[in-house]
Order: structure tokens, then sequence, then C-alpha cells
């Protein structure tokens, strides 16, 4: 009899119910062209060195596309509701920050304060962190050391 009643309420119940709980949505978003395209096409890997595997652990969205498209990926990014999104470059960076208004962001390159998206890179507050490069401000770091070891 608890048989037969386990079998019909599995049978009753919603798919949806039964379901395993769905792996976190981690969404990517960059300009596709030349060395951001590799280095996003590699992304996979080395989630796989850090011990998480897309399809099993999380699930992953990767979008390229021009600036003038970025706004639209943006906004079908949001609609998946990812958990994180990580963006490349300050085109994909302002696009998903302005259509996506409350999801944690991890911008890969450009300076978030600059952007108006942080307080300041020691304290950002707000949901944007990342890796920030500052080439440009270190060129003049370097060139005022030559100046001072070779006068």
């Amino acid at each position: 009899m608890i048989a037969r009643r386990a079998l019909l309420a599995g049978l009753l119940l919603p798919r949806a119910a039964m379901a395993q709980p769905a792996r976190p949505l981690v969404a990517v978003l960059t300009i596709g062209a030349g060395q951001t395209a590799q280095i996003v096409a590699r992304f996979p890997n080395h989630l796989l060195a850090a011990g998480l595997r897309v399809g099993r652990d999380l699930d992953l969205d990767i979008r390229n596309g021009t600036p003038e498209e970025l706004p639209v990926l943006a906004r079908e990014i949001m609609r998946r509701a990812p958990r994180l999104i990580i963006t490349h470059g300050s085109p994909a960076t302002v696009a998903v920050a302005a259509a996506v208004p409350d999801i944690p962001l991890l911008a890969l390159g450009p300076d978030p304060t600059e952007l108006g998206l942080a307080e300041s890179l020691a304290q950002p507050g707000g949901r944007v962190t990342g890796v920030i490069i500052l080439a440009g401000d270190l060129d003049v770091k370097r060139l005022e050391l030559l100046a001072e070891a070779l006068p």
C-alpha cells in the first residue's frame, strides 16, 4: 500500500518539483574580437582547473558582440538571471551595469571608478569588483623612474 502511494505521488507531482536544483549561471559579456575572444574561449578550461565543471557545477553563458550589440546582449543575459556576470572591456561593463542593476559584476580591464560604477579602487562598494589594468598609469610611472635613473 505504501509503495502504491509513493508511485501515485511520484506520477502526480509536477516535474519541476522532482527536478534537480538549478545550477548557478555565470554569464560573460565581451566585445568578441581578437585577443578577447581567445581569452573567453579558454574560460571553461580555467574553471575546470579550479575544480568547477560547466554543466555539472554551473552553467555558462558566453556572449560576444560589437559595441552596438552589447546593450541588447546585456538585456538578454539579465532575463536568464545569472548569479554573476563577468565583463571584459569598458563597453561591456557599462552595458551590463545599465541593464542589470542588482547582479554582482566582475569587470576585467576597465577602471570602475572612471566609469562611475565604484567609489574607489580600495573600497569599491556596491556590486562591481574586478581586475583593473592600469597600463597607462604605469607607463607614466616607468618614464618618471627612467628619468630619475638616467638624468
